[in-house]
């Protein structure tokens, strides 16, 4: 099966839909168990590498959910925003999130994670601003209409 048919781009973008939903490492796709059942699947599939997956597919898929948030987002009048701050006590980072929170036109409660980042330095006023308003300016979201929660513990 030619790697660029429809049939094998769309094994492709769902194998790598899996990696994102399951929170997949890349090499699940060179895994014995996984290749053994794609063969059994689709014998004439050609499992792409897992740099694939990384610099070609993710990037594609995240782009194609990023505009689609984008399109939605622009259609609604009032977003909800959350962040936090957080650390891992297995890494040594923390990391900043940004989530949106909206009612659509059917009045059903949406929600999207839009942004998360690791931050570095102090967390003081000043760098969570400064970090903040990247983010909001990467999505559009106008900061002189919003209010954001967090929580603090």
């Amino acid at each position: 099966m030619p790697c660029d048919s429809a049939k094998a781009q769309d094994i492709t973008a769902k194998i790598a839909q899996m990696i994102a939903m399951s929170d997949l490492p890349f090499a699940f796709v060179e895994s014995p168990g996984f290749l053994m059942l794609m063969e059994h699947v689709e014998p004439r599939f050609e499992m792409p590498s897992r740099l694939y997956f990384t610099e070609k597919s993710l990037p594609a898929l995240y782009k194609k959910i990023s505009d689609k948030l984008r399109v939605l987002l622009s259609d609604v009048p009032h977003v909800s925003l959350t962040t936090d701050i957080w650390s891992s006590s297995v890494a040594p980072m923390s990391l900043l999130s940004l989530t949106a929170q909206w009612i659509n036109s059917s009045f059903v409660l949406r929600r999207a994670t839009l942004h998360v980042q690791e931050f570095r330095g102090s967390h003081t006023a000043e760098c969570i601003q400064q970090s903040m308003e990247k983010m909001l300016n990467n999505w559009g979201i106008d900061k002189q209409q919003v209010c954001v929660t967090t929580r603090q513990i």
